[in-house]
């Protein structure tokens, strides 16, 4: 696993982010597309508007995406993440995909699987690409 972790506090407890690996990022950001479709608002208007729009299409599509899929989602991302316990930094997640942590409500589960989602996949995403909602071609190689 990388050493590379981005460190961040959420409910006054450190967690490091981590990478995952290319095969989990494709089946997370390929259920994750669903609920991206619609989040393109354009047009005039104020931003709080737009966000508005944006975030009353994303809860639409969120309520489509199945529990299944929605565990998936919130599990194979919370596999990339560590609580520091202590001196050391400790997997938030059991092997069998059970909270190691009792004090992890919904608001901190989302929040960390949303810096994972972040961490992994904004690379997907250019300036357009974020505008457009198409993800952003990889560089050809020779």
């Amino acid at each position: 696993m990388p050493t590379d972790f981005k460190e961040v506090e959420v409910d006054g407890f450190a967690y490091q982010i981590g990478q995952l690996n290319a095969f989990d990022q494709l089946h997370v950001f390929k259920r994750l597309l669903p609920m991206l479709a619609g989040l393109n608002v354009e047009g005039d208007g104020d931003l709080a508007a737009k966000a508005a729009k944006g975030f009353e299409a994303m809860a639409a599509n969120l309520q489509k995406l199945s529990d299944q899929d929605c565990d998936y989602i919130v599990n194979t991302c919370l596999t990339a993440v560590r609580r520091k316990v202590g001196n050391t930094w400790a997997p938030v997640m059991t092997r069998d995909k059970q909270l190691m942590y009792q004090d992890i409500k919904l608001t901190v589960m989302l929040n960390l699987t949303g810096q994972v989602i972040q961490e992994n996949l904004s690379d997907f995403f250019n300036t357009a690409g974020a505008t457009s909602g198409a993800p952003k071609a990889a560089p050809a190689q020779n």
